[in-house]
């Protein structure tokens, strides 16, 4: 059964550019993984809104789908923690090789009014959308949508197997990093691969942002493969994103599902 038709089951049953750009619409927040590294253990954070001034997000079990890290050798280790908890997670990890935090979330719902719809598509560079509510005469009509989170963080960067870094971890949408991490150190560009059910998503807007930079967002759309290259112009922690949406079957409530990919890292 598809992912779709189990979303409609549950609810049944209950050119790359530089620009600096005022602060979204609410729904339009991004949300991402952060990660203190200890001495044997990681502690994972989970933060909504703008990179450089973050909401803290507390542990809420009801949300969770997956919620691990990931070894290299395969390994997935479910994050322990408390319903309500900040940070969300601890979990055992001595630093050997890289890991990889994942976080999926099920499907929260929001309606927006028309103007501010519209608004969030434009900024998440979801115009197709805009075009098909046109198209389907509900431009005047509130927005309603079915949205889900797909985060992921590095952790270890310079230390994690390439190989690794690009395999999906079978989240319905999530960025893969696919460039060798000297050279990107070197050359301050990153290959990223945006996929959508474990397929490539081309034309989706990708967009880097760091918390030193002050609202700053460098972005670019995927091609066809889904890959996208950003110049990252600095060292230092960054939170790269996409968002997809998908047009639901007529007549149904909400229109559209969203599902937002994140990847988090220290370059």
């Amino acid at each position: 059964m598809s992912r779709v038709i189990r979303f409609f089951v549950w609810m049944i049953l209950a050119g790359n550019f530089v620009l600096w750009v005022a602060q979204p619409v609410a729904v339009a927040h991004d949300f991402w993984i952060e990660t203190t590294v200890r001495e044997k253990s990681i502690d994972v954070a989970l933060r909504l809104g703008h990179v450089d001034a973050p909401e803290k997000v507390n542990r809420t079990d009801k949300r969770i789908v997956r919620f691990a890290l990931v070894l290299p050798d395969g390994t997935e280790k479910t994050i322990p923690g408390t319903d309500g908890a900040e940070p969300a997670g601890t979990v055992d990890w001595i630093v050997q090789e890289g890991a990889i935090v994942l976080y999926q979330s099920n499907h929260a719902f929001s309606t927006l009014a028309p103007q501010k719809f519209e608004t969030y598509l434009a900024e998440e560079g979801l115009e197709h959308v805009i075009e098909r509510r046109k198209q389907r005469n509900e431009t005047n009509v509130p927005g309603s949508e079915a949205y889900m989170r797909c985060a992921k963080a590095i952790v270890g960067l310079a230390h994690a197997p390439l190989a690794f870094l690009r395999k999906p971890t079978g989240l319905p949408a999530e960025l893969l990093w696919l460039t060798d991490v000297s050279q990107a150190r070197k050359n301050r560009a990153v290959k990223f691969k945006m996929l959508l059910d474990g397929k490539p998503a081309g034309n989706v807007l990708v967009v880097a942002k760091s918390p030193s930079d002050h609202g700053k967002r460098i972005g670019k759309r995927t091609a066809s493969d889904g890959t996208v290259t950003l110049k990252l112009p600095h060292a230092g922690r960054w939170i790269v994103t996409g968002v997809a949406m998908k047009e639901m079957p007529k007549g149904a409530n909400p229109a559209w599902e969203s599902l937002w990919a994140s990847l988090s890292f220290e370059l």
